[in-house]
């Protein structure tokens, strides 16, 4: 009897500081769980839309295909032929780029990634928006 009762007193002393007490759980992605929700960036891409400060900029980036490699690089072709390379990274929702050549620099930056579907990908850096579309036409050479 006399352990009973100390049970019972434990569990009631349990439950109130139980009740007290407020667990926060926070969720963190490792790395590759990153990369398997980034994995629909992987692919073959087109700009269809490119805001940059104060006006929108799509046409100058109109031509161009980029793939998405999982290494993080990214070819991109114009004309038909591999033109450039890049590279691109991705963390938690950032994904930074970086285009070496010069009529794509404008492109470089660290974004936020808003959406990222099967639909495309969107991101937004201050006050540049880029939204790559999945290229319709896979024959390089008719993304003249």
């Amino acid at each position: 009897m006399k352990h009973s009762i100390t049970i019972l007193a434990f569990a009631v002393i349990l439950g109130l500081f139980s009740s007290s007490f407020t667990v926060n759980k926070s969720v963190t992605f490792s790395n590759d769980k990153i990369k398997t929700s980034l994995s629909v960036v992987s692919g073959d891409y087109v700009v269809g839309y490119f805001y940059d400060s104060k006006s929108d900029q799509t046409q100058s980036v109109t031509g161009y295909s980029f793939t998405f490699e999982s290494d993080g690089s990214i070819y991109i072709v114009h004309g038909g032929a591999v033109a450039y390379p890049g590279q691109y990274t991705s963390d938690n929702n950032i994904m930074s780029l970086n285009f070496v050549q010069s009529e794509l620099s404008a492109m470089n930056g660290t974004y936020t990634i808003v959406s990222n579907d099967v639909n495309g990908v969107k991101l937004v850096d201050g006050d540049k928006q880029l939204i790559f579309v999945p290229n319709t036409n896979p024959h390089p050479a008719d993304n003249q």
